[in-house]
């Protein structure tokens, strides 16, 4: 089976989220806090962000986001989160400071709403927007930027006011009943100009060509690497500036992310769309990312990998060195991936679409599983380490990847050298507010048109959520729970009797897997046998085949070389009966001459004598 993340096995949940949004740029420093267990950390370009995520900047940063089908661009000391990030909604409530929106394309079927304490505000046509909100005086400024750009404002009440651009329009209270003056956007400070500047670069972008703009990290390919279409694979990207050594996912770290588990956060700073969407492949001794079809709209996969080991019991690989090790290699074209976390049906349907997914029942079935060139490896005991903390990968033999088959990914190890989550446990540091305030403010509502439609998302979401976290805390409790009954057990009387029993069991287990495995190979050679008879029995069908037609071919060139010959016999006749006939007037005319002359000879006289001439001459 293939993995690539190991989440909570023993408990059944939801599918993990199809749509992520990521950092792309970070000036200065910022934060981001998780929703699902409220862990923070620093702002890092390789997490992803999901529904219940806030981030914030500090006072004189600024931040880019990007989430697919948007971009998002936080000026300093600005507090933002994702209140619902799916296939369906796009919602952020910005409680402090300013955001500026690039919304690319209005989805038919899709919601971006952007809330703050308030208001709702809700785009509904492509372009630039501004929000900027000051808890302090309860004042929210919405900007349509740009001509072309258009939203909906909606008030405590379900009152609405449309907004187009370039206009912008100043909002204090919870309700639309005495806005401020509409008035023209004017672009002029620092803000809007490295906004500006950041839609340019956007909409030069080569990759944008290449791949959906729904896939968050597509921009940092370029410059990065060349685009080329092959005719086995469409279009491909090569990266360049790589080291000798260089496969996918050899220089990086694990992460344990919630709700994937182990996730790949790859050293380069384009690799995150390459590492979390499409596949790799190998044309001509170089290394391609195949992006996949532009019109699908991708899902976010932790690592799209496939975890080997030679050792069943433990799941690991001798590595170079001798020391037990984990080693993984990245999925090929065609080759599904299949999460370590428990998912429907759909969803891993719709993770694999459009990549022409074969079987993999068979280790074999996998191009790059037995290749030492695409497998990383890295000793188990420094497998998932803290982040910050790094190790130097080790290389696999040959040998060791012969007998090697795809196994589980490594078990998460709170606190013993697998890397946890992040800081537990951290307040939230706020930053003072763009107008010299300090806090959030009062919380902020969430508007939408009549009918509570978008109350009834909400609900569902903050259920879905409260949900992961019971699942969540559930898991640890039962953790605890076994490890209270191992520890309980050591202390009573029979324990080494168990303790054997249980080892004579695993040992039997083994066992088994072993004679399944020999079966298993058994029943692989006896296919092989018989294809190879099959082969054989095509081979000779071929052969006869070809000396049935090598025989009418034959006959076909004597019957051509017959008709030859009868057509040359033919010319020779017709050719002498021409002769012959030319002979003949040839005879003819001969006789024709000779009797002519014979008549033309002059006449002789009686006797024989010729006759006289008389000739009158002139005067006599």
């Amino acid at each position: 089976m293939l993995l690539a993340a190991s989440a909570l096995q023993a408990t059944a949940q939801a599918d993990p989220p199809e749509r992520i949004a990521r950092f792309d740029l970070i000036e200065g420093s910022a934060q981001h806090q998780t929703g699902i267990d409220n862990q923070t950390r620093p702002a890092d370009t390789g997490w992803p962000l999901i529904a219940g995520d806030r981030v914030w900047t500090d006072t004189g940063s600024r931040a880019e986001i990007d989430a697919g089908g948007m971009l998002l661009r936080l000026d300093g000391a600005s507090v933002m989160e994702f209140t619902a990030l799916d296939p369906q909604t796009t919602q952020l409530k910005l409680t402090q400071g300013t955001l500026g929106v690039q919304l690319r394309a209005a989805e038919p079927g899709q919601r971006y709403e952007i809330d703050t304490p308030n208001l709702a505000f809700v785009l509904t046509r492509p372009g630039r927007y501004r929000i900027d909100v000051d808890p302090g005086q309860g004042l929210t400024r919405v900007s349509a930027v740009e001509p072309g750009a258009a939203g909906v404002v909606y008030g405590e009440k379900g009152e609405s006011l449309p907004l187009t651009g370039p206009q912008r329009r100043d909002f204090v209270g919870r309700n639309l009943s005495s806005p401020g003056l509409l008035a023209t956007v004017v672009a002029g400070d620092d803000f809007d100009r490295w906004f500006e500047q950041r839609a340019r670069l956007d909409a030069a972008s080569v990759s944008a060509r290449y791949v959906s703009r729904e896939m968050p990290g597509y921009r940092m390919l370029d410059g990065q690497g060349d685009w080329h279409n092959d005719g086995t694979y469409g279009t491909v990207w090569y990266p360049t500036g790589v080291a000798a050594d260089w496969a996918p996912y050899r220089y990086g770290r694990w992460e344990w992310v919630q709700p994937w588990g182990w996730t790949w956060m790859d050293d380069a700073p384009w690799g995150f769309a390459p590492f979390h969407y499409g596949r790799w492949t190998q044309i001509s001794s170089r290394w391609a990312w195949v992006p996949g079809p532009a019109h699908i709209r991708p899902i976010y996969a932790p690592a799209l990998v496939g975890f080997v080991g030679s050792q069943i019991e433990t799941g690991t690989i001798l590595l170079g060195n001798g020391r037990p090790g984990v080693a993984w290699f990245p999925l090929a074209p065609g080759e599904a991936w299949r999460p370590g976390y428990r998912a429907s049906t759909r969803y891993l349907g719709n993770i694999n679409r459009g990549w022409d997914v074969r079987g993999n029942a068979d280790a074999a079935a996998y191009r790059f599983l037995n290749r030492p060139g695409a497998v990383s490896g890295i000793g188990a005991d420094d497998f998932g380490r803290r982040r910050g903390e790094r190790r130097r990968m080790e290389a696999v033999t040959a040998e060791e990847l012969a007998r090697a088959r795809t196994v589980q990914p490594p078990i998460f190890r709170p606190g013993a050298g697998y890397g946890g989550p992040g800081q537990a446990g951290i307040a939230p540091q706020v930053p003072r507010g763009v107008y010299g305030t300090s806090g959030v403010g009062s919380q902020p509502f969430t508007a939408g048109p009549p009918g509570g439609a978008l109350a009834d998302q909400m609900r569902q979401h903050q259920l879905a959520q409260e949900q992961r976290q019971r699942e969540l805390q559930q898991y640890r409790d039962n953790q605890q729970v076994e490890q209270m009954r191992q520890a309980q057990e050591r202390f009573q009387p029979g324990f080494s009797q168990r303790q054997a029993e249980d080892q004579r069991r695993a040992q039997q287990v083994y066992q088994e897997q072993v004679r399944i495995q020999q079966l298993n190979h058994e029943r692989r050679d006896q296919f092989r046998m018989e294809q190879n008879q099959r082969e054989q029995a095509v081979q000779r069908m071929e052969q006869q085949q070809q000396q049935q037609q090598r025989f009418q071919m034959q006959q076909q060139q004597q019957q051509q070389q017959q008709q030859q010959q009868q057509e040359r016999q033919g010319q020779m006749q017709l050719q002498q009966q021409i002769r012959q006939h030319q002979d003949q007037q040839r005879q003819q005319m001969q006789q024709q001459r000779e009797s002519m002359q014979q008549q033309m000879q002059p006449n002789r006289g009686m006797g024989g004598a010729p006759h006289q001439r008389f000739e009158v001459r002139p005067g006599g």
